[in-house]
């Protein structure tokens, strides 16, 4: 059969591949929509055949959630504060649910005889309508968590679909957010917020990606540096918008034209902008919703975050080991749980470095603004993270929380890579993107327990085959290899005894020591080290290391 191009005059020829081609990049387009939204059936569907379970601070959540389904203050009075444990111990055993009644009481967050929490009110707003729906129906309140997250990750499958490659939404659900779906935890909410904000940004609309980085501040306070950092981004916009002249700047964008500017149709003005009252409109009230946590805890407590009173706040220059952990770190880092998602990173990172015309879609200039921001962004993430005082939290399996805050930063990085996999291999994303879901679908599937206080898989092969070469921070050694809880108190060692972390005055693992070795550990202890590291060689006979410094006094 004789191709199209064929059966047409030659000068016609180019436009009719070039029809063919846009008709494909359709197809192509409208597959990715399916495979995302597919994608996000199954992840609701697992969340719905998981039995309710509290993980984390899930107990918090539900409190302020109930109170507000109530129509109370998300504070509870000391009667309010009984009731809800009683809720608490009502629950099945097995649900976790029993064992939160003695963590609902912080004693250093009440005031006017109201418990106030360490996590904010905004989330379990957002959850509350649900649970009052629950409670008519007769099912239990998790699901309202689930349906509240389950409309924040449609909300960011749209969003994509709609203004980038469908299938970055894919590889975004691909990835260990697929465990927190129907959990009251905040990291779902924090993760579509910022993915939203993200995708704003790469499409210059500047002042919707700060307000979407406001909302996802208001349960957690770092995350308020996007609002000044999207803002300067838009700046720097509106400047090289300046620079263009009349004519060189394209048809679309001239005043008086309606463009698409970020998630709504914006009539220009004569600077090619939105209409004034809308930005003030839209400054405002990022300034409302970020000032919000600060504010009330302020008034209500008296500092501008409750992790300030509760011991929540490690405050100091970080190793770099502590710094780096969400990203590497082999036990909870978000790069040994997602290496396909860290080449791609990559690649689309080179894509928008590379030296070269910007006529190429995968270099555009606001593509490449979008992944500086999200590349500072990253940085300012990981110190802010390295301020905890608990690096190896709970209510995660193995990834920790925090490393899912890095995720959306991903997308313009990953729609360079996007774009440029559809000029040669346009099925290479998409088959990438589904075998990755397919394996966390499996690997971090809703109803698994917690898993944060033993080792990784990728923990232990290092351990044991390279010895003492990867030595994490020491609370999640310590936390992980003992399976408790609550920071190094004692010395303990590998299964192996490849490597062992010492404690003053704490029994030595049961891991015999070499002369040298004892020797080395009393003089470091003298000079002033409260616990150090003994690396010995693994399985290659690599990684050996020695006696080194790993806390001090």
């Amino acid at each position: 059969m004789a191709h199209a191009a064929d059966r047409v005059p030659a000068h016609l020829s180019s436009a009719v591949r070039r029809g063919e081609r846009v008709r494909a990049a359709v197809r192509r387009r409208a597959l990715g929509r399916w495979l995302a939204w597919g994608a996000l059936l199954v992840v609701v569907l697992l969340g719905v055949w998981t039995p309710a379970r509290r993980t984390g601070d899930a107990h918090q959540y539900h409190a302020m959630a109930g109170a507000l389904a109530d129509l109370r203050p998300p504070a509870l009075t000391a009667a309010e504060t009984a009731a809800y444990q009683a809720w608490l111990g009502a629950q099945p055993a097995a649900s976790g649910f029993p064992a939160g009644v003695p963590a609902v009481e912080q004693p250093v967050l009440v005031r006017g005889g109201r418990q106030e929490f360490s996590h904010f009110w905004v989330y379990p707003l957002l959850a509350a309508p649900f649970v009052a729906a629950t409670d008519r129906l007769g099912l239990h309140r998790s699901d309202a968590f689930l349906a509240v997250n389950a409309l924040l990750l449609a909300a960011v499958v749209w969003a994509i679909g709609r203004w980038s490659r469908p299938v970055v939404a894919l590889l975004l659900l691909g990835s260990p957010l697929i465990w927190f779906v129907d959990k009251a935890q905040v990291e779902v909410f924090t993760v579509a917020t910022l993915a939203l904000a993200m995708v704003a940004a790469g499409r210059g609309a500047y002042l919707w990606a700060a307000f979407f980085g406001a909302v996802a501040s208001t349960q957690n306070l770092p995350l308020a540096a996007t609002v000044p950092l999207f803002w300067a981004a838009g700046l720097i916009e509106r400047r090289r918008d300046h620079a263009l002249t009349a004519e060189a700047r394209p048809e679309s964008a001239r005043p008086g034209r309606t463009q698409i500017r970020g998630l709504v149709p914006i009539r220009q003005g004569p600077g090619g902008r939105g209409p004034l009252w809308g930005q003030v409109a839209l400054v405002a009230a990022t300034v409302v919703v970020a000032g919000l946590q600060p504010v009330y805890y302020v008034w209500k407590l008296g500092v501008v975050t409750p992790q300030a009173l509760n011991g929540g706040i490690s405050a100091g220059v970080p190793s770099p080991a502590r710094y780096l952990a969400p990203l590497v770190d082999l036990n909870l880092g978000l790069l040994p749980w997602a290496p396909l998602l860290g080449v791609l990173v990559l690649w689309g990172a080179v894509l928008l470095a590379a030296p070269g015309p910007e006529g190429a879609p995968w270099r555009s200039r606001r593509l490449r603004l979008a992944g500086g921001c999200g590349a500072l962004l990253g940085a300012w993430f990981l110190a802010a993270v390295a301020q905890t005082s608990n690096v190896n939290s709970g209510g995660t399996v193995h990834v920790s929380r925090y490393a899912l805050w890095l995720l959306p930063l991903a997308i313009p990085f990953l729609e360079a890579a996007a774009r440029r996999s559809e000029a040669r291999l346009p099925a290479l994303l998409p088959a990438i993107g589904l075998v990755a879901f397919v394996g966390y679908a499996i690997i971090f599937r809703p109803d698994l327990p917690e898993r944060y206080v033993v080792p990784s898989p990728q923990a232990e092969f290092a351990w044991s085959w390279l010895g003492g070469t990867y030595r994490p921070v020491p609370e999640i050694f310590f936390e992980r290899e003992l399976g408790v809880d609550g920071g190094v108190t004692g010395s303990e060692a590998n299964r192996d005894c490849t490597l062992l972390l010492l404690s003053a005055g704490a029994p030595d693992p049961d891991c015999p020591l070499t002369e040298a070795e004892q020797t080395e550990v009393a003089r470091l202890y003298e000079a002033g080290w409260r616990a150090v590291w003994v690396g010995r060689p693994g399985r290659l006979g690599l990684g050996g290391g020695g006696v080194n410094g790993a806390l001090r006094q």
